[in-house]
Order: C-alpha cells, then sequence, then structure tokens
C-alpha cells in the first residue's frame, strides 16, 4: 500500500528523537544525549548521538532519521515504522544486530578472480594514466585504492562502508578506448567512494572532508594529501545522491564540495551545477559548515593536473 508523502514529511519535521526513543523503551534520553548503539549492543561506552530529528551512531557510522531508527531498532518495514510513528502500530519485536543488515551483493569474491593483466596489460594502464591523469600514479591508486589491472581492463572496487574488506560493485575502464562499465550487480548504495580507511567510523574528530564526483576526481584530491582532510566521492554522479550518504559526512566539521561545473568540452555542466546547489543543502547540519569550492576550469583532476591546490580555513 502506498504512504502518503505527506505523512511521511510530518513525521521527518515533527517528530522528535526523544519521542521515538520514549516510545521504543530506550529513554529516557540523558542530558549529553548519547545512547547505546542499537547496531552494537555490547558496547559499554554510549556512542549513539541523539539529534532533534536524526540521529548518528559513531561506533559504527551509521545514522538516519526517526523512521531509519524505528526500522533498525525493531523489526519493522519501512510501511510499518511509518505507521507505527503516526500512532497507528504500536507492537515491536527488536531485532538483533545480525537481523539487521540490507540484501546487497558481495562481489568479493568476483573481483579477486578476475586474473591479473600481464605486461601488456600493465603498459596499456601505465599509457592510460599517463594521458588522462599524468599527475596520478597507478602504483599508488592501485595500493590505496586496490585497483586492478586486467588483462583488458581497470577494474575499480566500491567497497561496503560497514565491511570495508567487501566488495559491493565494480566500475570498469576499458584499457583500449577508456570506455565506462559495471560488472552485472553492482551496487553503488552502500557508501560514497574513498580511501578504504576512511570508512571506518572513528578518527575524525578535528577533520575536514572534501566531496567529490568520481573516481578520478576522488584520486587527485586524495594524492593531494591535504592535511586533516579525508576526500569523498559520489559514486553514481552528481545526480545519484542518497540520504544514507549524508551521515557519512556527519561527523566532520567542515564539509567542501568540489564538484565539476563543465563538460569536457567547456560547455557549463547542468547536473553539476544542480549538484553543488542541492548537496550544499544536503550535507548541512546544525554543527557544521559547508562551502563550495571554486575549481579552475570546472573540471576538478584537470584543475589538479594543472596545479591547483584548494584553499581550505
Amino acid at each position: 500500500m502506498r504512504i502518503n508523502p505527506d505523512l511521511i514529511r510530518n513525521i521527518r519535521e515533527t517528530v522528535t528523537m526523544d519521542d521515538v526513543v520514549m516510545r521504543l523503551g530506550l529513554g529516557p534520553v540523558p542530558r549529553d544525549r548519547k545512547i547505546r548503539s542499537i547496531y552494537n549492543t555490547a558496547e559499554k561506552t554510549p556512542s549513539l548521538h541523539l539529534y532533534r530529528h536524526d540521529f548518528y551512531d559513531y561506533s559504527t557510522g551509521r545514522g538516519g532519521d526517526q523512521i531509519t531508527f524505528v526500522r533498525d531498532a525493531a523489526n519493522m518495514s519501512f510501511g510499518r515504522a511509518v505507521r507505527f510513528l503516526a500512532n497507528a502500530a504500536d507492537t515491536l519485536t527488536i531485532r538483533k544486530p545480525e537481523e539487521r543488515e540490507k540484501e546487497l551483493p558481495d562481489l568479493t569474491d568476483r573481483f579477486n578472480a578476475a586474473p591479473e593483466g600481464g605486461t601488456e596489460a600493465y603498459r596499456a594502464a601505465y599509457e592510460m594514466f599517463e594521458e588522462r591523469w599524468p599527475h596520478l600514479d597507478l602504483d599508488g591508486v592501485m595500493h590505496v585504492f586496490g585497483v586492478k589491472v586486467t588483462p583488458t581492463e581497470l577494474w575499480i572496487p566500491h567497497w561496503d562502508r560497514q565491511n570495508p574488506s567487501v566488495v559491493r560493485g565494480i566500475k570498469i575502464r576499458r584499457l583500449a578506448n577508456g570506455a565506462k562499465l559495471s560488472v552485472k550487480g553492482s551496487a553503488y548504495t552502500s557508501s560514497l567512494y574513498a580511501d578504504p580507511t576512511f570508512l571506518s567510523p572513528g578518527g575524525k574528530e578535528g577533520r575536514d572532508a572534501i566531496l567529490a564526483e568520481g573516481e578520478s576526481d576522488t584520486w587527485s584530491l586524495t594524492f593531494l594529501g591535504i592535511p586533516a582532510v579525508d576526500v569523498y566521492g559520489l559514486p553514481s554522479g552528481a545526480g545519484m545522491w542518497r540520504d544514507e550518504f549524508f551521515y557519512q559526512l556527519r561527523p566532520y566539521r567542515r564539509v567542501y564540495l568540489a564538484l565539476d561545473s563543465q563538460k569536457p568540452n567547456g560547455d557549463p555542466d547542468p547536473a553539476g551545477l544542480a549538484a553543488l546547489g542541492s548537496l550544499s543543502q544536503k550535507v548541512k547540519h546544525d554543527d557544521n559548515e559547508v562551502t563550495v569550492l571554486e575549481v579552475p576550469g570546472g573540471r576538478v583532476a584537470e584543475a589538479v593536473r594543472d596545479g591547483w591546490q584548494p584553499e581550505l580555513r
């Protein structure tokens, strides 16, 4: 049954996390607004922070709105969680953490089974980098991001945010012509693209983040080595934002947006321009600052290639 979107909007705008926690029997809410993780029930120090209309669990890097909290804390579908919050359902079954995992593809074995390329393949890969990204070192990209050279392609793994050893999606670049493909069954909804070491939930205090677009822009900004800055990329283009990504960026005090605003031929990029406007609102919360970076020439990788260093406060 279709749920009225006005009802969902009303819940998100009016129901407080205090109300949700109390109704679930997890209250009262402490003064510091920290409760024990609903995902890691064995923890001793509370790590789940309650904000007015949403939450963030610093022990696992998960977060969401009131509906997500109810879905993950109790055995409820999205629709039943909405009805519960609208006072139309009141029976709860608390779920175990292992029962909360969403069904996502596991392409780890597929990625690991892809054959390594030989001498000719590596020569072609080095030539591709020299032509497209001369400021980047293929060996460094392979080491940090796990990129693999196969006999005919570059395989670019997208890791799971909760378990960075699991591959959820695989992007492909053909060595012969640079054509972009994706391995069948890939999903790019579980995490922003990043150096896998950035995906763990801890260690972000006092650090800033840059949000870029796609793999090559993420590589380019990451290898600038900007102190105390983690770089993330939108995994499926400027227009493919998911609310789940917001909670990866929530721990950062400042978020800088560095998206392409021009196409390779110099024409304006409507998708990039529109995304800059919308994302500046979507990654904003009460405790952070969001700044749009001015990218010379409107192309991030090309700007880094030409010597651009972002000026961050």
